[in-house]
């Protein structure tokens, strides 16, 4: 793995691999636990997803990205040690193996990296929203699906037993958290408070490290 690039804070890594025929980019944002924040950091990744400016509908994107010849997106939340993880991660068909074309002329031979990249990006830095706040209909929805996933977790009594073991044996610290925050942390929040915080908090404070894996270094990638 080879540090490639830093911007305004963003780590730019790349990974040389031309083993498989598609190549990966994944974009992290690592943030410390802390119990006021985890439950808006693990809901907003799914939020993100449902929709950006140029494609407001989780169908929209999803036939954006078939259009791109399958690319393939997903999100995920993590934790790893102190440290929760903000997963943003797109794998597409290595750009040698597609002939795009516009108005017959083929395009550019890095088309596909490139336009996977532009909607990662849109959907990371324009959500859908209404009057200075993400979509009320998506925040609901998206409030009752983690809400959900934190009520199941007493289903898989293993994971559970860990879940409790480690916030009783790391009470007060920050390892303590879950990644994915605790029921009822959705009562007050509202969609507003929560986009003014992705926007002033998630997107400025955030770190942020972007790795790519690929065959060639993604140097289109890093100055777009």
């Amino acid at each position: 793995m080879e540090k490639i690039a830093e911007i305004c804070g963003i780590e730019f890594f790349y990974i040389k691999n031309d083993t498989f025929k598609s190549d990966t980019v994944a974009v992290n944002f690592c943030d410390r636990l802390d119990r006021g924040r985890a439950y808006k950091n693990a809901v907003i990744p799914a939020l993100l997803w449902r929709g950006c400016g140029d494609y407001p509908t989780s169908k929209a994107l999803t036939v954006k990205c078939q259009e791109l010849f399958g690319t393939v997106f997903m999100t995920d939340v993590g934790k790893r040690s102190e440290l929760q993880h903000m997963l943003f991660m797109t794998d597409f068909l290595k750009d040698e193996y597609v002939k795009a074309f516009d108005n017959g002329d083929c395009v550019d031979e890095d088309f596909l990296s490139e336009e996977s990249f532009k909607l990662l990006i849109s959907v990371l830095t324009d959500p859908v929203t209404e009057k200075n706040a993400f979509s009320g209909k998506y925040f609901e929805q998206e409030c009752t699906n983690l809400n959900n996933d934190i009520y199941a977790e007493k289903n898989d009594k293993r994971h559970y037993a860990m879940l409790r073991c480690c916030e009783i044996m790391f009470e007060g610290e920050a390892f303590a958290v879950s990644e994915i925050g605790y029921a009822g942390d959705s009562d007050s929040l509202t969609s507003e408070e929560l986009y003014n915080y992705y926007r002033d908090y998630f997107l400025k404070k955030v770190p942020c490290k972007i790795f790519y894996c690929g065959k060639k270094r993604p140097d289109a990638l890093v100055e777009m």
